[in-house]
């Protein structure tokens, strides 16, 4: 077991259900932020980092018609519930290999996000997240949750067979 590199951040493990996301697994870290994961938890996926990052992996048709059929549906007023600015944050987040919540779920909270992949498919299997507090977000810490994400994500999608081409990017 090796340590975390940011023990103090929140971490969590979700899979996509429909238009929601679920939390199978979660570390609440100890920056106190009014908000804790839990196991079970749903959230829409059009506001999480880890929901956009599976989100990114669906075609857009698919993405599209949970957008106009209103199955997203916003949690703060940065959060992005219409087709075509969805879209956009997916196709940045596909071709970087991470997305990010910029309180879209709450104020004050940033979250980045990776998908987690598997043997057989294009369309990510689950992601990882991790949240931080907006006002400590600087360029290194930033930097330093894109790629605990993405090192945490690869590591997973390997384990799950996935091939190394479809294991997200670790950008920063």
């Amino acid at each position: 077991k090796t340590e975390s590199p940011m023990p103090e951040e929140s971490l969590v493990l979700s899979v996509l259900d429909g238009a929601d996301i679920v939390y199978v697994g979660c570390r609440n870290g100890s920056r106190p932020f009014g908000f804790n994961f839990r196991i079970g938890m749903r959230l829409p996926a059009n506001c999480t980092a880890s929901g956009k990052a599976m989100l990114a992996s669906l075609p857009a048709e698919r993405v599209i018609d949970l957008a106009v059929t209103r199955a997203f549906y916003a949690l703060t007023r940065r959060s992005v519930t219409r087709p075509d600015p969805l879209l956009a944050q997916l196709r940045q987040a596909a071709s970087q290999g991470y997305a990010v919540d910029d309180e879209e779920t709450r104020r004050g909270m940033v979250c980045i996000g990776a998908p987690i992949f598997g043997a057989a498919s294009a369309e990510a299997v689950a992601a990882v997240a991790v949240s931080l507090p907006k006002a400590t977000l600087t360029a290194d810490r930033k930097a330093l949750a894109i790629r605990t994400v993405g090192r945490l994500a690869g590591a997973i999608s390997h384990r799950l067979g996935a091939r190394r081409a479809d294991t997200p990017v670790a950008a920063g």
